[in-house]
């Protein structure tokens, strides 16, 4: 899915960005998961061609250098807000997939760029449990490349400035980081933009419960729960994640401007 694309500049680091679909469409932009890039919704992208898609890669993620920076929320959002900006993208929907639907409750929850709602997939709103945070905090470079190896080895062709050990050791303090505001937390409730919160049954990264919560702590937030998939549910059942996304960018046509994050 890869293309040459453009590159946008913020704090250092050179942002890897492709447009998809219809220019004319409503817009929306993409975030893909810690490790992964912005080929992980390709499942998805047969049913957007009527959207003006923008897809990112993340800092220091597939063809986006790191700035030099290490990884954290609020620098994603940093980013996301940069490139709205630069590419003066109006209202954007975010459709964000686990760390780039954490980055994108941040991004609606600071209110600093007018979007026109958001879409998170198996996202945290507080740092994962203690279960699963103990696993993730235990995890090394090298479990990293045995269990993800056709990623690796993506990265690793893709990236001007490839160091996967390097990368990982970052998203695991990212994720493991409990020091107040890492995460979004109580932020999500400050969220004014129309917001759709789903997640697997199964995702053993997030509970049901947490993305019940999240979807809770929103005003007016839709929830949907994906039966039988886990944590990568676009990917596994794209065939049931895209009508819920398709149905909310509908409704978003709809929705009274005053709803709309400004």
């Amino acid at each position: 899915m890869h293309t040459e694309g453009r590159k946008i500049t913020t704090a250092g680091a050179q942002l890897h960005v492709q447009t998809s679909g219809d220019p004319n469409g409503r817009t929306m932009l993409f975030l893909h998961g810690g490790g992964g890039t912005l080929a992980d919704f390709e499942p998805l992208m047969e049913d957007f061609s009527d959207f003006h898609c923008v897809h990112l890669d993340t800092r220091g993620h597939g063809k986006s250098t790191s700035g030099g920076l290490g990884q954290s929320y609020a620098q994603l959002a940093d980013d996301v807000e940069a490139l709205i900006r630069a590419m003066n993208l109006h209202r954007p929907a975010l459709i964000g997939h686990s760390d780039g639907g954490v980055a994108a409750l941040e991004v609606a929850a600071r209110g600093h760029v007018a979007l026109g709602g958001i879409v998170t997939i198996g996202a945290h709103r507080y740092v994962p449990n203690r279960k699963v945070r103990d696993k993730l905090c235990a995890m090394t470079p090298s479990d990293w490349r045995s269990q993800y190896s056709e990623g690796v080895s993506l990265y690793e062709r893709l990236n001007p400035e490839p160091d996967m050990d390097g990368l990982f050791r970052q998203l695991v303090a990212m994720w493991c980081d409990e020091t107040p505001g890492a995460y979004p937390g109580d932020r999500t409730t400050r969220i004014q933009c129309p917001a759709l919160i789903l997640g697997g049954e199964h995702d053993h990264l997030v509970s049901v419960d947490e993305t019940i919560d999240l979807a809770r702590s929103i005003p007016d937030a839709h929830l949907g729960i994906i039966p039988y998939s886990t944590h990568a549910m676009h990917d596994e059942q794209p065939e049931r994640v895209s009508p819920f996304i398709c149905d909310f960018m509908l409704f978003l046509e709809d929705e009274p401007m005053e709803r709309i994050a400004g």
